[in-house]
């Protein structure tokens, strides 16, 4: 009994220390960490050592002509392992979502880990505590450092253009709804964030549902908010709605002359900060500051820093 108790506990530990080695990955790669599987392992591992001599037996034995000998017990623990995995996949902590850290961040978390496993060594863990901690806060000060300026990321896929702005405050905000939620949602998780403070949808349609994930807040034009009035202040950036900012094919500037009573009325938003203001125009197709325009790519992703 104690053995096999022994057993189970070493594979929760190993699996464990690796979930925890592997987590900057999970959260930077796939934005996503699981919970269930520290559970899972515990049954999965051992049934994967056996359907692995399964099938190498079972291999062995067609070599001979006689591998249908075990070709119902290998389908039977192959079949068993998948049910298993899909019933632990199903629960709510197998794929939690979550945002990518910054590099400051990955940094710091690998030195207390390191620090960490080598804690059953108490003397050096005693010597080595004050320069672990000169590394956690000299990343985490300089992640703060190189982080600071509001920033704007003009997405695009097919034409398709949303905006994402982030301020030296600390706000994110969501401009245009012409991309899939789903997308939107990556962006956020690759800048750090796993929802916008709020989403300014730029006409009046219908935004899609997927979007109250994107953001618990949604502002639609002559709906929420009527464009030029006053704006409204997130910490110290004021957002203003107003009719929409267009470029034609020549650079030059116009504006839309207001509400027409259709779905083909759209705005823009203008973001005002203490030292920078700027809007984006023609559905977040462009960046316009006092001196700079600044245009979105086909299928990329346009950062401009202010």
């Amino acid at each position: 009994m104690a053995q096999g108790l022994r057993f189970f506990a070493q594979i929760f530990l190993a699996t464990l220390a690796v979930q925890l080695a592997l987590l900057p990955i999970f959260t930077n790669v796939f934005y996503k960490v699981s919970v269930t599987g520290l559970v899972a392992n515990m049954v999965l591992v051992p049934l994967a050592s056996v359907l692995l001599g399964l099938s190498f037996a079972y291999y062995v034995f067609s070599l001979l002509h006689i591998g249908f000998s075990l070709y119902y017990p290998t389908a039977f623990c192959l079949q068993v392992f998948q049910t298993l995995v899909e019933f632990f996949a199903s629960f709510r902590l197998s794929a939690l979502p979550v945002a990518a850290w910054g590099v400051g961040t990955v940094i710091a978390y690998y030195a207390v880990l390191f620090w960490a496993f080598h804690l059953p060594l108490k003397k050096w863990a005693r010597k080595a505590a004050v320069p672990v901690l000169v590394v956690v806060l000299g990343a985490l000060i300089g992640q703060a450092v190189c982080h600071r300026g509001t920033r704007v990321y003009l997405l695009d896929e097919w034409y398709k253009n949303t905006a994402i702005v982030q301020t030296a405050d600390g706000h994110t905000f969501v401009v245009g709804t012409a991309l899939k939620p789903k997308l939107v949602l990556a962006a956020l998780h690759k800048l750090g964030r796993r929802q916008a403070d709020v989403v300014f949808s730029l006409d009046n349609k219908p935004v899609a549902s997927g979007y109250n994930e994107v953001s618990p807040k949604i502002v639609r034009p002559c709906v929420d908010v009527w464009p030029d009035d006053n704006a409204e202040s997130f910490g110290k950036t004021a957002v203003r709605i107003v009719w929409g900012i267009h470029e034609t094919k020549n650079g030059r500037i116009w504006y839309n002359t207001g509400y027409s009573g259709t779905d083909k009325d759209d705005v823009s938003a203008c973001f005002g900060e203490k030292k920078h203001s700027f809007c984006l125009g023609a559905g977040a197709q462009f960046v316009q500051t006092e001196k700079t325009l600044t245009r979105a790519a086909v299928n990329q992703t346009v950062e401009v820093r202010l």
